[in-house]
């Protein structure tokens, strides 16, 4: 349907100027951030790889079409569009430029006309209406854009929902016979936010190493490693045996440094390292 492919385009536009630089290592994987099949039972699903905008790492939408109802709004058409951005700020500062076009008449009017353009020859613009602007609690901030098409037989209904967690900016796209529920809307937001933030759980690349000497009256230093998703760290030293086995923990031994005491001489010291984020 060329009205979702529409909206992917706008949530991208946003974002000219940017640089495409994959913060912390790795970039995510945006296809497992969208809806899953399994989120969206009984539906056929037509999914795309599709290639990031300017100041974007990654993007992927998967589209879903329904022969059953879908919980309370009989939903025929689900698109998920996700936007990798290549680092917080980025994607909060475009996702502002998304509220702000959609509550300019301008914005309204151009989404308007193109969505009418997408959806076929017959449909003219005094067919569709816009409804006022919602905030469903999706992820880190959310605006959804209500709105009515006239068809031949009756009218379809449908919800264009935009919202953000941390560098994701995602565009939700709900197409059904009966108008739209919000609850509905933000469930599979959250269904979205669960899988984009099981993406962002720091996860290591290269394993944790120590600097140093190890005797008595030197200092060792704990190297973290390689961490995607940008966490912070926390340590814990500990003191095994002479084979380390039977460790541990060194009370009150959790700085980056440790210096090494005549209670150390004959064991096997070691450092856990602990990755943490917000998710």
């Amino acid at each position: 349907m060329a009205g979702g492919r529409l909206v992917l385009r706008l949530a991208v536009l946003a974002a000219a100027g940017t640089t495409a630089v994959a913060a912390g290592g790795a970039t995510p994987d945006a296809a497992q951030m969208a809806l899953q099949p399994a989120d969206v039972p009984g539906a056929k699903v037509s999914g795309r790889a599709a290639k990031p905008g300017t100041g974007y790492v990654a993007s992927y939408t998967r589209t879903f079409n329904l022969r059953t109802p879908y919980s309370r709004s009989a939903l025929v058409f689900i698109e998920s569009d996700v936007n990798l951005a290549s680092t917080a700020a980025t994607a909060t500062r475009d996702f502002a430029g998304i509220r702000t076009y959609l509550r300019s008449a301008k914005g309204r009017e151009e989404l308007a006309t193109a969505f009418v353009k997408g959806a076929g020859k017959t449909v003219k613009r005094k067919d569709l209406a816009l409804g006022a602007l919602r905030t469903p609690a999706i992820g880190d901030g959310a605006i959804e854009l209500p709105a009515t098409l006239k068809i031949k037989g009756g009218r379809v209904y449908a919800a264009f929902t935009f919202f953000r967690l941390d560098r994701v900016v995602e565009t939700l796209i709900t197409l059904g016979v009966r108008p739209v529920v919000q609850a509905d809307v933000a469930k599979l937001g959250s269904l979205i936010v669960a899988h984009a933030g099981a993406q962002f759980i720091p996860t290591s690349t290269a394993p944790p190493t120590i600097a140093g000497t190890p005797q008595q009256g030197q200092t060792l230093t704990a190297l973290p490693g390689t961490w995607d998703n940008e966490p912070t760290f926390a340590y814990q030293w500990q003191r095994c045996d002479a084979s380390g086995a039977a460790c541990t923990d060194v009370v009150g031994a959790t700085a980056q440094t440790y210096a090494v005491s005549a209670a150390d001489v004959g064991t096997t010291l070691r450092v856990n390292v602990t990755a943490t984020n917000r998710f």
